[in-house]
């Protein structure tokens, strides 16, 4: 259904360069131990040699877009597990594989003198949590093309009618955590998962789903109705404590693939505290903007994947 609908999308250019069979390297020192077990798994070196393959050409590119690049990298890394191991039922096999290929990722950048993507991984980030993000991820790179692709007579209605109301199903389970918005002085939402969520109200799926006149939009809450539901009233905040307050802007580490370098709510977090200071006689609430980093290497990866 999604291939069906992003084929004809420009954001998807990216993982159309990455999906690329050609010039794939037929011998590689970084994948010759990376066979897989059987017959039935050779995908695992495939991939490991598309992998090769993408991090030298990401590594050569000259444009402006690397972090963009390595993000859809890592996105594609994820999806490219999944799809392959639908049919695998032995999880410390695939924990195995995962590791085994993270590995040659960071081998490869070794190498590598400049534009290094690394693929993050979590212990608590399932395989069904990097879908989820990649696909709310692809929604909204996509949703420009969405609004001006869509009409009543769109042939392929009933496939973006289940497309819509799927991310839909995604998009609120996740603002909760991905959103921080406060209404006064002026409606502000600190954006909390960047690489993959964006909180301005023009992207909430209602809106598609009702231009498309698909059969789920009765059973959603329009834009304003889900907004208030999850903005803070400007006078509790004003009565939060700091510690308190530093929490509600906390950026959700374990939910996003970079979080090591969410730096991009900085803007926004300093903008909130602003109007929040506004208009008050009380003391300047203080916090510590700066992200701590886990260790990354006493990590392991937790193996989730429900299989449909």
């Amino acid at each position: 259904m999604q291939e069906n609908i992003f084929k004809e999308l420009s954001f998807y250019d990216y993982y159309n360069e990455l999906n690329d069979d050609t010039d794939i390297p037929q011998n590689s020192s970084y994948c010759k131990n990376i066979e897989g077990s059987d017959s039935r798994n050779t995908w695992i070196k495939s991939l490991c040699l598309k992998i090769e393959k993408n991090l030298i050409k990401l590594s050569n590119k000259t444009d402006d877009n690397h972090d963009q690049h390595c993000l859809y990298f890592t996105y594609w890394f994820y999806q490219q597990i999944i799809e392959n191991a639908k049919n695998d039922s032995q999880k410390d096999c695939l924990l195995n594989v995962i590791l085994k290929l993270l590995n040659v990722v960071s081998s490869i950048n070794r190498n590598l003198s400049k534009n290094h993507c690394y693929v993050h991984y979590y212990s608590d980030v399932s395989l069904d949590e990097w879908k989820e993000m990649k696909d709310l991820h692809d929604y909204f790179k996509g949703y420009k093309d969405f609004k001006s692709k869509i009409d009543l007579h769109n042939i392929k209605k009933d496939d973006y009618c289940k497309y819509f109301t799927y991310i839909m199903k995604l998009y609120k389970s996740n603002i909760n955590k991905c959103c921080a918005c406060i209404c006064k002085p002026k409606f502000l939402c600190l954006e909390k998962c960047p690489e993959y969520f964006k909180c301005e109200k023009k992207y909430y799926p209602y809106e598609l789903l009702s231009k498309l006149k698909c059969d789920t939009i009765e059973q959603h809450e329009n834009v304003e109705k889900l907004f208030n539901a999850i903005t803070i009233d400007y006078n509790f905040i004003n009565r939060m404590s700091s510690g308190l307050l530093n929490f509600f802007m906390s950026d959700p580490f374990y939910s996003t693939p970079h979080g090591s370098r969410l730096q991009k709510g900085d803007n926004k977090k300093k903008e909130i505290k602003r109007h929040i200071n506004e208009g008050t006689n009380r003391k300047k609430i203080k916090y510590d903007e700066n992200l701590k980093t886990p260790n990354d290497n006493s990590k392991r990866i937790h193996i989730s994947y429900h299989r449909t």
